[in-house]
């Protein structure tokens, strides 16, 4: 669901085309291979994964072309999108009538594990809200930053844009419902004239313009990248952007998930580094495919799973909290539960909760949201060449989002890991969280100074990525005194331990495969030991293969 205004009632017929998510069993004899990642990694992508670390694994690996054609002869079977990261393809049967014949068959391949339903026919007319109000903007404020000064001097954002970090160079990916009017309006002249529009495609309709479907997308974008003075200046208004439209107005199946999923398997294999998503899903028409709360423990849901993921590919996976603080959900959705995200809330311009936000914590108790912007009466680009005011933590997330751009831009070489900490232990509750601001308003100039101020301590610390992890688990460690480690799960029972030294200024680096892949998949806690004092204790996740 997109936090925005509208009611739409759609209608669906019984001949609408019915959608499976087939899921192999494996990889095997694929003409990829992990030692040649040239041939499915963009030359960016490689270089994003060398600078941090990051090994190139078998879920880097496309889903076997084989696989994908033996579906694709089926009669009636039509491939929509793939997703290398579960070893799946999400299909399109054109028609119920070769349900009977179709599916048995696909049930038969050696090579398929799972087939699911993610979207159906419901033959009834269907009320779908969305909420919150759009307000005519009438004020001036006399800054070149014009009304939107408040939403980006709150953070201290305009700091960063002041000693030239606007996010250039750096890639930053949108995934959203419809960009109509991306191509004309004058907010976004700078960006096309520039030549900063880098990338589009529609995954919902399966081509190359993501001008249908609305203009969520586009509301979202100029929170980011629009430029127009006095009147509204994004975020990051020289960042490069990719766009993706993943979200089908018209509907809510899980499908759209899936569609998520694949727009972050693009974004890591072009090598984006931040990526905005407004989008939360909780339930949806098909009953059967809703979430409950108890889905939330950012471990149980596909795109949960998948945000995950990209964030151990190395991406900055930014996503609105949700609208639901107000109504019986209540809670953050889905993928803002995933542990590895920055999960947005919002708050009025004076930094007071906004009454709309979806609250946290995650099932499992994370803190959610983790940070907050400014989602209440945000300025945005409408379509008639003006500005508007409008609520939501979709408005929210593209201001965090591209500040986080702005403040990577100085510190090329820090992880997103690094950049999501910096960001959180800037914001002002960091010390007391709470279900509804999480760590609060981060301040990014203070996150500036923070970095700068580690930025010549290159080998100090403990980093322990991925997280979450599939196979290997790798533990790098510079001028601490470690001689410990502890691994528990969530019972507090021991699971491994073993002694390990790391003396004053030698760095060590240590990788468990072996010795890990006893454990269920799950969640954990590592703790990194001075004898008994614990040095570092971090939740750690493994993901089923």
């Amino acid at each position: 669901m997109i936090g925005f205004v509208f009611v739409s009632f759609c209608s669906f017929s019984q001949t609408a085309p019915l959608k499976y998510w087939v899921q192999f069993t494996d990889k095997e004899n694929s003409p990829y291979t992990i030692s040649n990642p040239s041939e499915y990694l963009s030359e960016s992508a490689i270089s994003l994964r060398m600078k941090n670390g990051i090994a190139i694994d078998q879920t880097d690996l496309p889903v076997n072309p084989f696989y994908v054609e033996t579906l694709n002869s089926l009669e009636g079977v039509i491939i929509k999108h793939n997703s290398k990261w579960f070893n799946a393809v999400t299909i399109q049967i054109e028609d119920s009538s070769y349900l009977e014949t179709v599916l048995p068959l696909i049930f038969a391949l050696d090579n398929v594990r799972q087939v699911k339903s993610v979207q159906t026919v419901i033959n009834e007319k269907l009320v779908v809200k969305r909420t919150v109000t759009d307000k005519s903007l009438s004020e001036s404020i006399s800054t070149i930053y014009g009304p939107s000064y408040a939403q980006i001097a709150i953070h201290n954002g305009h700091l960063l844009h002041e000693i030239g970090l606007r996010g250039n160079g750096i890639k930053v990916g949108v995934f959203d419902s419809g960009f109509l009017g991306v191509n004309y309006l004058g907010a976004f002249s700078k960006l096309r004239d520039e030549e900063r529009l880098k990338f589009q495609y529609d995954i919902v309709d399966d081509d190359n313009s993501v001008l249908n479907g609305g203009n969520h997308g586009k509301s979202v974008l100029s929170i980011m990248t629009a430029f127009m003075p006095d009147s509204i200046i994004g975020s990051a208004p020289e960042a490069d952007y990719y766009l993706f439209r993943t979200e089908d107005g018209s509907s809510e199946h899980i499908t759209e998930e899936d569609n998520w999923v694949r727009a972050a398997e693009m974004a890591d294999s072009i090598g984006i580094q931040v990526v905005n998503s407004s989008l939360g899903y909780t339930t949806f028409q098909l009953e059967e495919n809703s979430h409950s709360y108890e889905d939330m423990d950012g471990n149980m849901t596909r795109i949960s799973q998948a945000a995950d993921i990209a964030a151990s590919k190395g991406m900055l996976i930014v996503n609105s909290a949700g609208n639901s603080g107000d109504d019986s959900w209540y809670y953050i959705g889905a993928p803002a539960d995933a542990d590895s995200i920055l999960a947005v809330g919002a708050v009025t311009d004076k930094g007071e909760y906004a009454w709309f936000s979806s609250r946290g914590p995650s099932f499992d108790g994370d803190v959610k949201p983790n940070v907050c912007g400014v989602g209440y009466q945000t300025v945005y680009a409408d379509l008639t060449e003006g500005i508007k005011r409008g609520n939501g933590t979709s408005f929210s997330s593209p201001i965090i989002a591209g500040l986080a751009a702005c403040l990577w831009q100085a510190f090329p070489d820090k992880s997103n890991m690094e950049i999501k900490r910096a960001i959180e232990s800037s914001s002002h509750l960091l010390n007391a969280p709470n279900d509804s601001l999480g760590y609060g308003i981060p301040d990014f100039f203070r996150a500036y100074e923070s970095l700068s101020a580690n930025k010549t301590l290159s080998n100090s610390g403990i980093l322990i990525y991925p997280n979450p992890f599939y196979e290997c688990l790798n533990i790098l460690v510079g001028n601490s005194e470690v001689n410990g480690l502890k691994l528990y799960d969530t019972s507090a029972k021991l699971v491994y331990a073993t002694n390990w030294l790391v003396i004053g200024d030698n760095a060590a680096a240590l990788a468990l495969s072996d010795e890990l892949s006893h454990l269920s998949p799950g969640t954990y806690y590592l703790n990194l030991l001075n004898d008994s004092r614990v040095l570092k204790s971090e939740k750690i996740v493994k993901l089923p293969n």
